[in-house]
């Protein structure tokens, strides 16, 4: 016979296996190697499975931590316009200014639509319950704040001040800063 190059020796090779004229131990040889290479597709599709499905709670994990801290700061903010509506109010009283009792107004405005999408936020029942706790808490509030305003119209600066004397406004602000720490720490 004469010498076969190594292109020609594969293409006959690849011709009589295909052609049926193989032998016997070249079917072996091929159908572990076919085997072999079906197992490693399998498992390389398996383990491509097991990283989709990593992938996948990965960015629902990192979804909910986004969120938990949208909530977070929702209620950081939520608390920091109960500080604001504290402030005009004793800015009014103090002054008895009209800007003042804008500001006052809008403060009120600002916390009660803060309160409203704080709500839409909160998903867990657990955090839901004790958001509840802490929306007549803060509708108090600002029912003090309310009242020392008036007072402070209709009856003068010291009538609105024994009334802020109380520290009833200053203990029902450190009951709300209390219950959304409560809130934070879970």
């Amino acid at each position: 016979e004469f010498e076969l190059n190594a292109p020609e020796a594969a293409a006959r090779s690849a011709g009589d296996f295909f052609s049926g004229r193989h032998r016997a131990g070249e079917e072996n040889a091929v159908d572990g190697l076919t085997k072999k290479r079906a197992s490693d597709f399998a498992c390389a599709h398996h383990r491509d499975e097991n990283l989709v499905r990593h992938a996948a709670r990965v960015q629902q994990t990192a979804e909910w931590v986004a969120h938990t801290h949208k909530v977070q700061a929702s209620r950081n903010l939520l608390f920091s316009m109960v500080l604001e509506i504290e402030i005009e109010q004793r800015s009014y009283v103090l002054t008895g200014q009209p800007v003042f009792l804008e500001m006052f107004e809008r403060a009120v405005d600002r916390a009660v639509q803060q309160e409203r999408k704080l709500k839409e936020l909160t998903h867990d029942d657990e955090q839901k319950a004790k958001l509840s706790e802490l929306k007549p808490l803060i509708a108090e509030r600002i029912d003090f704040a309310r009242r020392t305003v008036e007072l402070r119209k209709n009856s003068g600066v010291e009538a609105a001040e024994r009334e802020i004397a109380t520290l009833k406004g200053k203990n029902l602000t450190e009951q709300i800063r209390a219950k959304i720490a409560r809130m934070d720490a879970r």
